[in-house]
């Protein structure tokens, strides 16, 4: 039964990215179509949104694609200014998971000295942070909590040699 969901979510992200990229209408059909099949689950999409119903009557609403952070993020995490590269949310009535990613030109330190001093403004604790460098490269990740949520947030050079910085969130808010 597990790997059920488990098959009909990695199925539900898979469809949610291929929606966003403009995929013809055969390729959104045949997809649906694999994880019913696959899965005994209902899939019902809707712009740049799946939701993914199972037998038992519970929704998973995945959603995400472009090059654009989830409209329904929380309001009190903040977001490093820089590029979006993505983000994505997943909905059920267990609670909602986010994800974002932003990539700057910014030193690892500012940033991670940045989201240290907003998420604490904002009213979230600090758990764990961490940094480290290896190869000349820094990298930096921190976990935090509020209320009935929890984050964490990797901050690292990019491997290439184009002196890039990525941020990676994921927000989890198991609200009731």
């Amino acid at each position: 039964m597990k790997r059920g969901i488990r098959t009909a979510i990695c199925a539900g992200l898979l469809l949610a990215l291929a929606l966003s990229a403009g995929c013809a209408r055969i390729a959104e059909n045949a997809a649906r179509g694999a994880v019913e099949k696959a899965t005994g689950v209902k899939v019902d999409e809707k712009s740049n949104q799946v939701t993914v119903t199972g037998k038992d009557g519970k929704a998973v609403t995945f959603t995400g694609g472009d090059k654009k952070l989830p409209d329904n993020l929380p309001k009190d995490f903040p977001v490093y200014a820089g590029t979006p590269e993505g983000g994505a949310s997943a909905a059920s009535n267990e609670g909602s998971t986010f994800t974002l990613a932003v990539v700057t030109t910014d030193k690892v330190a500012d940033v991670f000295g940045w989201y240290k001093k907003e998420l604490a403004g904002n009213g979230w604790s600090i758990e764990n942070s961490a940094t480290v460098t290896v190869d000349g490269k820094q990298s930096a990740s921190l976990s935090a909590k509020k209320n009935t949520m929890e984050a964490v947030v990797t901050i690292g050079s990019d491997s290439s040699a184009d002196g890039k910085v990525r941020i990676n969130a994921i927000i989890n808010d198991k609200k009731k």
